[in-house]
């Protein structure tokens, strides 16, 4: 009997897993670019360029009604997403939603007033505005299917396969694989969210 199996033992594959978790998770070299992804953001917002940024989306957003938000705001943010990744991505870009000159020019738009929050804007404008916020948050998890770039998730998981694992995994060759699953799931979500809110307004 003791040379059988133990149907309740480990499988080797998962003990190796569970080696890997032990260890360092994660992997030092991914530190300075993510502090220096952050760094980038407060050096925008400190020269003006989320100002400048904010009237400029508001303006396209307000020009675009619901769906031209919607679908501009995701794209935008899957594009940033995978240049500064996706967690810089997310306070750039929701530090520009919220910026009043974004939500003024929306309102504008609109035939409305400059305000300065969107509690102040006409009903149209505050669900647009709302709409793209929902966008942002659609393109800062779509946006890691695309490249290892996309997320800080991927940039750890492909460090720490190369590291743990010995599989090197290139940048192109996950983008070959993944984004064509970030094209449709990118186009499928804001799709589902522009009608949510067109139903919801109509």
């Amino acid at each position: 009997m003791g040379g059988l199996a133990n149907p309740g033992a480990p499988k080797p594959h998962v003990l190796r897993l569970i080696s890997v978790a032990r260890r360092r998770i994660v992997p030092l070299q991914v530190v300075p670019f993510v502090i220096g992804m952050f760094a980038l953001v407060e050096g925008l917002a400190m020269q003006g360029w989320v100002d400048a940024l904010a009237g400029a989306l508001g303006r396209a957003s307000g020009a675009g009604g619901l769906g031209g938000t919607v679908w501009l705001m995701g794209v935008v943010s899957v594009l940033l997403a995978n240049t500064i990744n996706n967690q810089p991505m997310t306070i750039l870009m929701t530090t520009v939603a919220l910026n009043p000159r974004f939500v003024s020019a929306i309102n504008e738009a609109y035939g409305g007033p400059p305000v300065a929050s969107a509690d102040q804007a006409l009903p149209a404008a505050a669900r647009t505005h709302e709409a793209a916020l929902f966008a942002l948050v659609v393109g800062s998890n779509v946006g890691a299917l695309y490249t290892i770039i996309g997320a800080l998730a991927g940039i750890m998981w492909a460090n720490i396969v190369v590291r743990d694992m010995g599989a090197p995994v290139t940048y192109s060759a996950f983008a070959r694989a993944m984004a064509p699953l970030g094209v449709v799931a990118t186009g499928v979500t804001l799709l589902v969210l522009w009608a949510l809110f067109a139903a919801a307004t109509a």
